[in-house]
């Protein structure tokens, strides 16, 4: 399956972390190697991309979310998937 059929275009989200011990998972495609956490101490910022390597991210601990859908805080899990995002 190429690139185009898995999703439309890239997506992009910026993630500031608001306290220290920030997690971020990078969630590979399926059959895709698996790829390293990110940790982020407070303040620390990260620009997460959705493309042929990465389908989502898995985010851990008190964050802000900047994405084309608005402003978001998390203060447990995000999952940011494709360009929808899930508060859990």
């Amino acid at each position: 399956m190429d690139s185009e059929n898995r999703h439309p275009a890239q997506e992009i989200a910026i993630v500031r972390a608001e306290e220290s011990g920030v997690t971020i998972f990078p969630l590979p495609w399926e059959g895709g190697e698996p790829l390293s956490p990110i940790r982020l101490d407070a303040g620390e910022l990260f620009i997460m991309l959705i493309n042929d390597h990465v389908r989502g991210y898995k985010l851990r601990g008190k964050v802000e979310l900047l994405t084309r859908l608005g402003r978001i805080e998390g203060r447990s899990k995000l999952i940011v998937q494709g360009g929808t995002i899930e508060n859990c």
